[in-house]
């Protein structure tokens, strides 16, 4: 049905114009590949202050197959305090450093996921 065909392929047309989605792209894989310019590239030290969140990837250390450390200068109030320092993971893992009231990381004998 050649006919039929030519009118399919006319009216696809008309409608790719019509919501401007030409020229039709199949480059989509390619572009995701392509390497991004870094926030990164060269540092060795970052250095975030006050409250923080929402850090990209792109603006995030690259920590993958190397060594790090991770240093926090923190104020602890007379009271105590315990709390998330710094947290970052994604898919394939992640790291993370978290202050404790309790003794060697375990909050007073409790656990801290419900049973």
């Amino acid at each position: 049905m050649p006919e039929k065909l030519k009118q399919m392929q006319d009216l696809f047309y008309l409608e790719a114009q019509k919501y401007d989605v030409l020229p039709l792209d199949n480059s989509t894989l390619a572009r995701f590949r392509t390497p991004r310019p870094s926030l990164t590239a060269g540092r060795t030290v970052f250095t975030y202050t006050g409250g923080l969140t929402g850090v990209p990837n792109s603006g995030a250390p690259h920590i993958l197959n190397k060594s790090y450390a991770i240093t926090a200068e923190i104020d602890i109030p007379a009271g105590g305090a315990e709390g998330m320092i710094v947290t970052d993971g994604g898919r394939f893992g992640g790291y993370a450093l978290f202050l404790s009231k309790g003794v060697a990381g375990v909050r007073r004998g409790q656990a801290s996921v419900p049973l």
